[in-house]
This record gives C-alpha cells, structure tokens and sequence, in this order.
C-alpha cells in the first residue's frame, strides 16, 4: 500500500522549505566538483565574509596557537570555527525488501538514495533518522541499531545510517522524492545510487543480513569528480 495513491512515482516542481534544497545540495557535496590537488587545509577552509558577531569584514588566516586556516575578525577578535556537519539517515526494510528513494532534487536528481538528511537542532540522531524518513518517504519507522558511520571529508560532514524496519508497506513520495519502491537484494539499482555513503550503508546492510554480525561499519568517502 503506498501513500498517496496507487500512482507513486510522481514529479516536484516545489521545495517543502526553501532552505531544504541548499541544505541538500550541501548535505551530498561528495559527489560535487572540487579542485584537483587540492590540500586538505584547502577542502577544510571555511568561507564567508563577515562577521557573525560585529559584522565587520574577516579575513582567512591560521590564529595564533592553531594550525588550520580560520575566518578571523580583526575588529572584535572572533574567530569563526567550522566543524563537520551530521547527516542521519536509515536503511528501511521490509520483510526482505528495502525501501529506496528516487531523489527529485539536485544534486544527483533521479538516483535512489535511502531516507537521509541534515540532522536538526533539539533532536537525537534516531529522531533525525525517523523524521528524514517520514519526511521523504512518508513511512513510520521503527529505528534499530547504528550500522554505518562514513567520514565524508571533501562535504565536511559525517554521514551516519541505522538499521530500519516498517511493520506495513506504507509509503510515498514526499516533496524531495520522485519515486519510493521495494526492491529486493538481488534487484538493488547499485550503478543508480547516488552516493558512496549509501552504498556503503546497504553493503553492510546486506552483510549483516548474510552474516548476523551487527558490528558498525567505520569508512570514508572517496573523493569524486563529477563532470
């Protein structure tokens, strides 16, 4: 049974926030365009241009006693620190199927994802993971046990994936979704999907189907160049 109607893979024209789509755009730069040789201090540096404290112009130097590059405000002496980012996410089961979502925004619109996104404020990492999914596939979850956690360094974020469950095959398409679908192991769109770390999430997923070890999976994203 899916939400919405018999008819589930339909398109979005519209956002439900406004601030969703750069939130996503960031939330998967692990497959954006960067500099090729670039350092690591160079994909960390931070970037803005004023001041969130006085307003005045920064500037992008490395403080006194540190080692990285930083913005720092030379008239009321903040220094602007910028850590990565949190992306909660699951992978739904049910039954032996898993429920994959068709992005309807960029980037890497049209290839399935598992529920995920930015994690908010006044939330645990299983409620972010629970509303993502309710959010993009309009299922009610059950959250299990943590089972990957990717370092995705070129977005400055970590991308952290539990196990999941639904107790019906109810669900649908929210406003970021083209398509929501059951697919089985062996049916899987692996040349569709549209992030290293969703990858990585439904392998050790599969793993821990074949195997029963439900140990936690630790890697990091490679960096890739999209054309």
């Amino acid at each position: 049974m899916h939400r919405g109607g018999a008819h589930y893979n339909r398109s979005r024209i519209f956002y439900k926030r406004v601030h969703r789509e750069n939130h996503e755009f960031a939330a998967h730069r692990d497959l954006l365009p960067y500099a090729s040789g670039s350092s690591t201090n160079q994909i960390q540096r931070p970037s803005m241009d004023f001041c969130t404290n006085c307003g005045r112009n920064v500037v992008s130097e490395v403080p006194a006693g540190d080692n990285r590059v930083r913005n720092v405000c030379k008239h009321c002496g903040k220094i602007h620190y910028e850590n990565p980012r949190i992306v909660a996410g699951c992978v739904v089961a049910y039954q032996n199927s898993i429920l994959l979502c068709k992005r309807a925004i960029e980037p890497r619109s049209g290839y399935w994802t598992v529920p995920a996104g930015f994690m908010e404020n006044g939330e645990t990492l299983p409620d972010a993971a629970a509303r993502e999914t309710r959010e993009e596939a309009m299922a009610d979850v059950d959250i299990g046990v943590l089972s990957t956690i990717v370092d995705v360094i070129q977005a400055r974020q970590v991308h952290i994936f539990f196990e999941g469950s639904i107790a019906e095959p109810v669900f649908g398409p929210g406003d970021e979704t083209l398509e929501t679908r059951l697919f089985g192991p062996e049916d899987i769109p692996w040349s569709d999907i549209a992030f290293p770390s969703v990858r990585m999430a439904l392998e050790h997923h599969l793993s821990i189907r074949k195997s029963g070890f439900q140990g936690i999976r630790l890697d990091k994203a490679p960096e890739i160049k999209v054309i």
